[in-house]
């Protein structure tokens, strides 16, 4: 009785102070685990300490990781809602249309046109080029050609990315032809 009653008095004591391995005796320094008195206990009392511990830290862990969960979630969702509060309607490639969805087969999709424009000077396309806009997208042709005048090549260029059918889409460049692109990337 008196061994289970210093057995239940170490693992009240010394078990907010544990380390997370899983005998939580072999975790503490010699002159530690003598100054507990732990060195009187037998093996078979050493583990049930250890047990005791550990069950005692595994309700601590999950009580944390809920804790931890639910703070991250808030976090999480009032950064969403600041990114989405700030960003302007106005503002092509917003955080909504960063956003990656998961569609099953069938599902109808409607694109909204983006007008934006062409970023540096523009002397054309053939297939394989990358065309990088002011909102910071980069398009590939993949279909068309065309090259402007060499002193039209500073001329700034309106752009409207515009959907096609079967998930393909288009850029009306102003002044510069109407070619089949895919997405690329963001820079």
């Amino acid at each position: 009785m008196k061994n289970l009653l210093r057995l239940m008095m170490a693992a009240l004591v010394l078990g907010g102070l544990a380390a997370r391995a899983d005998d939580f005796s072999k975790t503490l320094a010699p002159e530690d685990f003598a100054a507990a008195g732990l060195a009187k206990l037998t093996p078979e009392e050493l583990a049930r300490l250890d047990a005791l511990v550990q069950a005692q830290r595994s309700g601590e862990v999950a009580k944390v990781r809920e804790e931890t969960a639910v703070k991250v979630r808030e976090e999480t969702v009032a950064k969403v809602r600041a990114e989405v509060a700030a960003e302007k309607p106005e503002h092509a490639g917003g955080l909504l249309s960063r956003v990656r969805v998961m569609l099953t087969p069938g599902t109808q999709i409607d694109y909204a046109e983006v007008e934006t424009a062409i970023k540096g000077p523009f002397r054309g396309y053939e297939k394989g080029s990358l065309i990088r806009l002011a909102n910071g997208q980069i398009w590939q042709v993949t279909d068309g050609s065309y090259w402007a005048p060499k002193k039209d090549e500073d001329k700034p260029r309106k752009v409207v990315i515009q959907p096609g059918t079967f998930g393909s889409f288009f850029l009306k460049i102003e002044d510069g032809g109407r070619p089949r692109v895919k997405f690329s990337g963001r820079e």
